[in-house]
């Protein structure tokens, strides 16, 4: 068990590795994807709330 916890904490590791690698090559257009993404998630509930 604590093997198959390691191996995944390393897999999600090389992951975050390649998901920064890919940030600081993409730059701008990463950061709007995710401000795009935050923006979709948020409009709802202010929706909902009356805002």
């Amino acid at each position: 068990m604590a093997r198959l916890v390691l191996e995944l904490v390393r897999l999600g590791s090389e992951f975050h590795a390649a998901v920064a690698a890919a940030a600081m090559t993409e730059g701008l257009s990463i950061n709007s994807w995710i401000v795009g993404v935050l923006r979709q998630s948020t409009a709802p509930s202010a929706a909902s709330s009356g805002l």
